[in-house]
């Protein structure tokens, strides 16, 4: 069973570092994308600063440049890891890769306590503004209805801010309007605890009706650079889990002593339907409601993914927090599950003596393939094309005789023969078996093939080939301009030859 390209790479082992620089295993290779493809990118790691007061920064890159929208800067305090979560879609570059950065922009040294960054591929397997949905910008928000009710949609929202003055509240909500209403998760950052540009990520999980939704990122406080939403229906995969509560659990810590003193903020039982690798994403709201630092970590039966969260001398991620601060936090791994049932839980706990309370509680796992477990459709037949103007070649093909009948078809092209298929048309999304490829260049050849599809299922070959070559203009008119050119007459007297 075929798993929809992606790529995952994690750091764990605290590496020290100043100025900018890329860990050990922080790269995810070029070899991992295909240019002209789209894929969700999310970033995530747990930073602090080493020596006193000094700050810490953090990043990620496409072929040497930054995402800009990624920069977080962090108030120095050596006691204090930040959670930064960051995601983009980003179109491949052929030979870019991504990479993470972190360090210190004063020359100090800042830990890398955790850094997980994983690729989905999301444009071939899957229909843009069909199956997932992303907008970026000054000002971000999605609007779109849902093919059928009560699917579960996993959505992402992100505000990136700049400069807030030291006393300053800083909010960031992920708000959906229309058949759903609304602003949660809600996070609320003091300006006392961040520098210069601070990245503020939430997710969580909807069962929506098949009505129209808008999402959106809310805030208010300090200056937005940047806002990002994502949306992707999480009943596309083979098989997915999810849960999400909103309402609190509080916990007083007394010792900070992990398997001792936490509590479980969330749970999920998660069967795959097949062996092969599971993306999980966990996210809580910590809201500190007096003086605390909090923890969490992510468990898949019962032991820490990413490795080493127990063991860290400082732990996953530590917040100094008031009562004001309410803080995301994320972890995001990706395991290879064979296909029984699993365990997979959200700890959290208050460090010292104090309370502190997990809110909007979200625990999702995806088994990476949209791959169906129904028998592939048979491939379509008799495949022609004809060429019917300078720009336009018409293809038709016949539906297969024998199996399910297809539910729609996924149509390929290259030009010229032998130069390489790619998909022109992910789902046609009905049965009609004619197609009309337009806008094409003149006296250019073009090769299609066909494959026939039923829901996420495609046949396991395609069509046979067949290629036309587009008109050729006629001729353009010439108009000559006679007065450029002279003409000499002989004047016979009569009677000459």
């Amino acid at each position: 069973m075929a798993d929809t390209p992606h790529a995952y790479t994690e750091v764990t082992d605290n590496p020290q570092a100043s100025g900018f620089v890329t860990p050990t295993g922080g790269t995810l290779t070029s070899c991992n994308f295909i240019a002209g493809r789209k894929y969700l990118i999310v970033a995530n790691s747990q930073i602090a600063a080493l020596q006193g007061n000094a700050d810490s920064q953090v990043r990620i890159r496409h072929g040497g440049t930054a995402f800009d929208d990624s920069f977080q800067r962090n108030e120095g305090n050596a006691d204090r890891y930040h959670n930064w979560t960051y995601f983009t879609v980003w179109t491949a570059v052929c030979g870019e890769a991504i990479d993470f950065q972190y360090g210190s922009p004063d020359g100090s040294t800042s830990d890398l306590g955790l850094m997980t960054l994983f690729a989905l591929e999301i444009s071939e397997e899957l229909i843009e503004c069909t199956d997932w949905y992303f907008n970026n910008g000054a000002s971000a928000s999605i609007t779109f209805t849902p093919a059928n009710a009560n699917d579960k949609w996993l959505v992402m929202g992100t505000r990136q801010i700049s400069s807030p003055s030291s006393t300053s509240s800083n909010t960031m909500t992920l708000d959906v309007s229309g058949g759903l209403t609304s602003s949660l998760p809600a996070l609320d950052i003091e300006g006392e605890v961040i520098l210069d540009d601070f990245v503020m990520t939430a997710s969580r999980v909807y069962d929506l009706a098949a009505s129209s939704h808008t999402f959106s990122v809310g805030g208010t406080g300090a200056t937005t650079l940047s806002e990002a939403v994502f949306a992707i229906n999480l009943s596309k995969f083979q098989s997915s889990g999810s849960v999400y509560t909103e309402a609190p659990i509080v916990h007083c810590g007394f010792g900070g002593i992990w398997d001792l003193d936490e509590i479980e903020a969330q749970t999920l039982a998660f069967t795959p339907a097949t062996l092969g690798d599971t993306w999980i994403l966990g996210y809580i709201t910590s809201d500190g409601q007096t003086l605390n630092q909090a923890q969490g970590r992510l468990q898949v039966d019962n032991v820490d993914q990413p490795p080493t969260q127990t063991s860290d001398d400082l732990p996953s991620t530590v917040y100094s927090n008031d009562n004001r601060d309410e803080m995301g936090m994320h972890f995001s791994t990706v395991e290879n599950l064979s296909a029984c049932a699993h365990n997979i839980d959200f700890d959290y706990m208050s460090n010292f003596s104090a309370t502190a309370a997990a809110e909007e509680r979200t625990l999702i796992a995806i088994r990476l393939s949209t791959e169906s477990l129904q028998v592939p459709p048979c491939p379509p037949t008799c495949l022609t094309a004809c060429a019917i103007s300078t720009t336009n070649i018409d293809i038709c093909w016949t539906a297969p005789a024998s199996g399910c009948a297809p539910d729609g078809y996924r149509i390929q092209r290259e030009s010229p023969t032998g130069g390489g298929f790619s998909t022109i048309v992910c789902d046609t999304g009905n049965i009609c078996v004619i197609y009309s490829d337009l806008c094409l260049c003149f006296t250019t050849q073009y090769n299609y093939r066909v494959f026939s599809r039923i829901a996420c299922c495609i046949s396991a070959c395609p069509s046979n080939e067949a290629c036309a070559t587009t008109n050729t203009p006629p001729p353009s008119c010439i108009t000559v301009n006679q007065s450029t050119f002279t003409s000499t007459q002989t004047i016979k007297s009569a009677g000459e030859d």
